[in-house]
């Protein structure tokens, strides 16, 4: 349903002679509903700012108070899939988006490629950072939706990621102010304890509580016995923890405080998990001075014809208001995106390119140069190309003072850029004219990227086959339909592209039975936690209710040969998932629409712009 305008906010349009978004709107759609708590409120739920951990850029802050299981948005993360770069690619370069990116299987992606799949989650998943015994948001499996495009028809089939809403909640309460915190997993940290030192990994900050308990007995006894003793302690504090070596090499001596004065603090709540907590927690008056609000967007489906998804003002936004940043992570070469034909695991690099990653269509560059700057922030990877005319946010370069720009990258080369090891560009996205919550906010991609979608739509055709393929996406969507037990696949098989895999959260937990019974299994299954593995249905039935329930047996996808390892018995349609089989997502064709977004010629440096001077720009890269 189309949404209803304020009188007023017609006649003032009216009245500047600004008709024209007037008249746009009226073709915009409501795609969500707002919650009781955000109805009528204006206040900024999440901000982005400086995190508090020292040289870890960019951080997110609550924006009030969230109780635990709440979401943190009522829009979850775009997921971009990055299939097999390195086996396209090779492994002798660096990519940063390694940093930043998830592994498939916790997405549940890992058969779209044959080599690595990973996921770029540019929300949450890249924007917050990550202190294991800080951890307070919990993220989750994103659903997968085409849209309604199929590439039977739509020229912007397989030009987004079908993976959307990856729902981000409180794991516990959350207090206005606090950073919020993802879970990278261990792994992430000891991986890279050569570039970050010794970060603490879960349960290190409680084991540093007890080593400094009994740094507290030590001062209890030298006051006993020599009476005040505060600067004999001082002293050894700072020489055998602020001064000892072992602090660049054990993470517990890491998690210790450092100042003096702090340990007093930690020692009386007995927890450095508080007081961390509290040393991340910032007020309102800071973030609004050094932050810049993060929630004032949301998905829904845009109006724009072939662009699928989009994104949408939550709250009335001011000419000039920073509507979000846009951290940017830098590839110095282009032609990493590109993708090559396949003899079985090996990629065939003396042939033309088949193909490029998906991952280029969230990205900016320019004509003259082979960098490209891809950006991450909530929900920003939805905004569509408004053009010219329709446009209302614009780009400029970010205030160092509220983000993580550092403006001398600005006068580097390629070369110094490349090898730099963090994101250290942002820009800003800033309202061209007043917006009206519930609007659709677009940016100019460039002329050059509309002519080269005008030539695509010209000379698109569907490929073999459009016309009867059906993916993993539609029979998802179809939850009525019988599945196919092992004898009936034999007689009428599903489609090649696709394969049913089983979700082993079903098998090692009960808890779905009650959501069942409370019709909350769709939101049981969007926090499932577990291992999709290959399986064959055996037979079902139904159980005095009515409810389908399906008893099948799983396969060990760890081994070569398929080997039956696991009966699970009467299971409901929800603990089954199709999942596209390697190269056979419509992102993945060879007629998909591939291009950047362009950065203006004003925006962007002159260092740059590498491709005018040196034609063999790529030998030299």
């Amino acid at each position: 349903a189309t949404f209803l305008l304020d009188f007023e906010v017609i006649l003032a349009m009216v009245k500047t002679n600004n008709i024209f978004p007037f008249f746009a709107l009226l073709d915009i759609k409501r795609v969500y509903s707002r919650s009781e708590h955000q109805q009528g409120q204006q206040e900024c739920g999440l901000w982005f700012a400086e995190s508090s951990i020292p040289n870890s850029g960019l951080g997110m802050f609550a924006g009030r108070d969230f109780k635990k299981n709440e979401s943190m948005m009522e829009s979850g993360d775009v997921v971009i899939p990055i299939i097999d770069i390195h086996l396209h690619q090779g492994d002798n370069w660096y990519f940063l988006w390694d940093s930043y990116t998830w592994n498939s299987e916790a997405l549940w992606m890992d058969l779209l490629g044959i080599d690595v799949v990973d996921g770029a989650s540019p929300g949450f998943g890249s924007a917050a950072n990550s202190f294991r015994d800080l951890f307070n948001v919990e993220e989750w499996i994103p659903e997968q939706s085409l849209a309604g495009l199929h590439r039977r028809s739509d020229p912007g089939s397989g030009a987004f990621s079908p993976y959307h809403n990856r729902i981000s909640t409180a794991k516990i309460d959350i207090l206005k102010g606090e950073e919020l915190f993802v879970s990278y997993g261990d792994n992430w940290f000891l991986e890279r304890v050569e570039d970050l030192g010794p970060i603490p990994i879960r349960g290190d900050l409680p084991k540093a509580t007890k080593k400094l308990m009994k740094w507290n007995k030590l001062r209890k006894n030298l006051n006993e016995t020599i009476g005040n003793s505060s600067l004999i302690l001082k002293d050894l504090w700072e020489t055998f923890v602020w001064n000892s070596p072992y602090t660049d090499v054990s993470r517990e001596f890491f998690s210790l405080p450092k100042a003096w004065d702090e340990t007093e603090e930690v020692i009386e709540t007995k927890s450095l998990v508080k007081h961390r907590r509290k040393q991340s927690t910032r007020s309102e008056k800071w973030l609004r001075k050094h932050g810049i609000c993060g929630d004032n967007i949301l998905e829904g489906i845009s109006a724009i014809k072939q662009a699928g998804r989009g994104a949408f003002a939550t709250r009335n936004l001011s000419r000039g208001t920073i509507v979000a940043p846009l951290p940017l992570i830098h590839l110095s070469n282009r032609t990493r995106m590109s993708m090559f034909a396949r003899n079985g695991t090996t990629a065939i690099k003396d042939s033309p390119p088949i193909g490029t990653q998906l991952l280029l269509n969230y990205c900016f560059g320019h004509r003259e140069s082979t960098l490209l700057l891809c950006p991450y922030g909530l929900l920003t990877a939805l905004i569509n190309h408004g053009g010219k005319q329709r446009s209302n946010l614009k780009l400029q370069w970010s205030d160092p003072s509220r983000s993580n720009h550092q403006p001398e990258w600005l006068n580097k080369t390629l070369k110094q850029l490349r090898k730099k090891k963090g994101a250290v560009l942002t820009m800003e996205l800033i309202a061209l004219r007043d917006i009206v919550e519930g609007e659709e906010v677009l940016i100019d991609y460039g002329d050059e990227w509309e002519e080269a979608w005008d030539r695509h739509v010209k000379s698109w055709k569907p490929i073999d086959g459009a016309e009867i393929y059906k993916s993993s996406e539609e029979f998802n969507d179809d939850m009525d339909s019988l599945l196919k037990t092992e004898f009936e696949e034999m007689i009428s098989p599903y489609p090649p592209n696709v394969k049913v895999m089983f979700d082993q959260t079903f098998a090692h937990s009960s808890k779905w039975k009650r959501h069942m019974r409370e019709g909350t299994l769709t939101h049981y299954k969007k926090e499932s936690e577990g291992e999709l593995v290959p399986c064959d249905i055996l037979r079902w039935t139904e159980d005095e209710n009515g409810n389908l329930l399906y008893t099948t047996v799983t396969f060990d996808k760890a081994k070569e040969k398929d080997e039956r390892y696991q009966k699970v018995v009467n299971v409901p349609r929800e603990a089954f998932i199709f999942q596209n089989k390697p190269y056979t997502s419509d992102f993945l064709q060879n007629n998909v629409f591939r291009h950047d977004m362009r950065i203006p010629d004003e925006l962007f440096p002159g260092l740059w712009k590498n491709l005018k001077a040196n034609k063999n720009i790529e030998k030299e890269l």
